[in-house]
Formats: C-alpha cells, sequence, structure tokens
C-alpha cells in the first residue's frame, strides 16, 4: 500500500464519528506503516489503531475524539 493511500485510510478514519475497519493480509505490517504515516501529523493524534479482537485478518482505525463534537 502506498503512501497516498495510508492517508487515504487515516483522512477517512479520522472524518468519521468512530474510525474504520481495514481488512488486510498482514495486520501487523499495515499498523506499522500507519504508525509511520501517522507520525508528525497532529491532524491524526486522536487515531487509534487497534486489531480486530474477532477477525484477525482486520485492523481498526478508531477515531478517539471526533472532530466537532
Amino acid at each position: 500500500m502506498s503512501s497516498p493511500d495510508l492517508l487515504s485510510l487515516l483522512y477517512r478514519a479520522a472524518a468519521t464519528p468512530h474510525g474504520i475497519s481495514v481488512e488486510t493480509t498482514d495486520v501487523t505490517q499495515l499498523r506499522a506503516k500507519l504508525y509511520s504515516a501517522m507520525r508528525d501529523r497532529p491532524e491524526f493524534s486522536n487515531l487509534s489503531l487497534v486489531p480486530s479482537p474477532i477477525n484477525p485478518l482486520e485492523l481498526w482505525i478508531i477515531n478517539k475524539e471526533p472532530s466537532g463534537e
């Protein structure tokens, strides 16, 4: 997944009330890439990356504090 794709996922999650879920073949690798893309970007400070407890092929990008609330 390229950097613009990663940023697109992060911006989508930040714009939603709760976040998004992303299916992937390697949750650990995607999580590491997203953390790297989030580095030094304050607009993503409210996002949390959590492996799904019910689907091992899914990563949750959780919006802990939606904007506008």
